[in-house]
């Protein structure tokens, strides 16, 4: 498959959010929002804390997943306020295999915005343009099954449950925890277009 030709600057709007790639000054409201809610994130995003311990740490970040978007290896955007320009969080499609082509979706979101139907917005807008942009064919998620509240948001946006990876991942704890799949497939969201759209 010859890879998708990915614009290197990309700004997705929905009524409440705009999702956009990483800019060198935007490694401030990363770091600060990491640091905000680190110790909610601390189990499931221990590597991206880790490689976010200070500031400059966070410029390189942004400077890796710079360069990952333009090999394509990966797809990361911020959720930004369109009036504030606050940083609410960022949306992921990673681990992309062009030979499917496939990849992981991972999210997180400010404390002080959870509940309020923002991730789903920007995970509708994320899926649209994986899947008709990019030409994915799978979008995976993978979750501990005790995070219930992703679980229900995935299943409405269309992912459906493919089973649980048993002792699959080491928690920041350093135990091995068990991991539920979800998985959505172009067809599938092409076929929910009119209802999740």
């Amino acid at each position: 498959m010859s890879l998708p030709d990915v614009s290197p600057e990309l700004l997705l709007t929905t009524r409440r959010l705009h999702l956009r790639t990483w800019r060198a000054p935007d490694a401030l409201p990363l770091h600060v929002l990491l640091q905000k809610n680190h110790e909610r994130l601390r189990l499931n995003f221990p590597k991206t804390l880790a490689a976010n311990r200070t500031l400059e740490d966070t410029a390189s970040f942004i400077r890796e997943r710079q360069r990952e978007w333009q090999q394509r290896h990966a797809f990361q955007l911020g959720l930004w306020h369109p009036e504030t320009q606050q940083l609410l969080g960022l949306v992921s499609l990673r681990n992309v295999a062009w030979e499917i082509p496939k990849a992981e979706l991972a999210y997180l979101l400010d404390a002080e915005v959870e509940g309020q139907g923002l991730m789903q917005e920007a995970l509708q807008e994320m899926l649209e343009w994986a899947f008709k942009e990019v030409g994915l064919t799978r979008i995976y998620c993978q979750l501990r099954p005790e995070n219930r509240r992703s679980a229900r948001l995935v299943q409405r946006a269309g992912f459906r449950h493919e089973g649980c990876f048993r002792q699959d991942y080491r928690g920041a704890d350093g135990r091995l925890h068990d991991l539920d799949q979800y998985a959505l497939l172009r067809a599938d969201y092409l076929s929910l277009a009119p209802e999740t759209t």
